[in-house]
C-alpha cells in the first residue's frame, strides 16, 4: 500500500514433486496462500484506482494503439500514456499509433475516459 503500485501480478506458491522446497517443513496451506492472493490481489486494485484518480483534470500524451468506428460522427480510441494510464477518448477520425495531448476527465473502470485536444 505504502509503494502505491499502479498494477502488477500476484503468484501463488504452489509446491513440485522433489524440489528442496517441497520437503520444507511449515508448508502453508492452500486455502491460506489462495485468501493471501486475494488480499494482495485487492490491494493492488485499490491502489491502481487511487493512482489514476490522481489524473483526472491532467492533460497527458497518449499513444492510441486501438481504434474501432464508433458510429457515423467518430472513432473510439484506446492507448497507454506516458505514466501508465489506460485511457480512451472519441476522435473524429482513426488516430491508430499517433500521439495526441488528451485531458483526462473520469476514471471508467481500469480506463480513463478522455477528451482529444
Amino acid at each position: 500500500k505504502e509503494m502505491g503500485f499502479v498494477g502488477g501480478h500476484v503468484c501463488t506458491y504452489s509446491s513440485r514433486p522433489g524440489t528442496g522446497a517441497s520437503r520444507m517443513k511449515g508448508q502453508v496451506k492452500p486455502e491460506i496462500r489462495k485468501k493471501r492472493n486475494h488480499i494482495l490481489q485487492e490491494a493492488i486494485e485499490e491502489s491502481a484506482k487511487v493512482y489514476r484518480q490522481k489524473f483526472i483534470g491532467k492533460k497527458v500524451s497518449v499513444l492510441w494503439e486501438s481504434t474501432t468506428e464508433y458510429d457515423e460522427f467518430g472513432w473510439k480510441m484506446e492507448g497507454w500514456s506516458e505514466n501508465y494510464l489506460r485511457v480512451s477518448a472519441i476522435a473524429s477520425s482513426p488516430r491508430w499509433n499517433e500521439v495526441d495531448k488528451v485531458k483526462l476527465l473520469e476514471v471508467d473502470g481500469e480506463k480513463i475516459k478522455g477528451e482529444i485536444e
